[in-house]
């Protein structure tokens, strides 16, 4: 199970977009959705829809010209806006993710006030 959450405050790194787990078919799956932007198939993606992730918060994947990164304006309905490039780079980042056998982060995207993690734990 891949869980999504907000946390707000707390550590010096917040806020922060959180998604964790460790299991390698969740991996693949958010890896997939990513690859549908990059691809122009589908977009926006409901991350937070998608098959064994859980979550209290609405998460949505953007293909865009320009990199906004994590937008919301209520702390509950998430948008990531990021370009072809970013998306691509993230792919490269969640592969070498799903391979740790150990506990990992990955910083995904930092470039709005909002910053986006994936760790296998929960903990960076």
């Amino acid at each position: 199970m891949m869980k999504i959450d907000f946390i707000k405050n707390g550590n010096p790194d917040c806020p922060i977009l959180r998604i964790y787990g460790n299991r390698e078919m969740d991996y693949e799956s958010l890896i997939n959705a990513i690859k549908e932007i990059i691809n122009k198939k589908k977009y926006p993606v409901e991350i937070t829809a998608l098959k064994n992730f859980e979550s209290q918060i609405k998460l949505n994947f953007v293909l865009n010209d320009f990199d906004r990164g994590v937008l919301s304006s209520d702390y509950k309905n998430f948008t990531c806006e990021l370009t072809e490039n970013t998306w691509r780079d993230i792919v490269e980042k969640l592969i070498a993710l799903k391979n740790l056998n150990a506990s990992g982060y990955q910083w995904l995207n930092e470039s709005s006030d909002i910053s986006l993690l994936v760790s296998t734990d929960g903990k960076w």
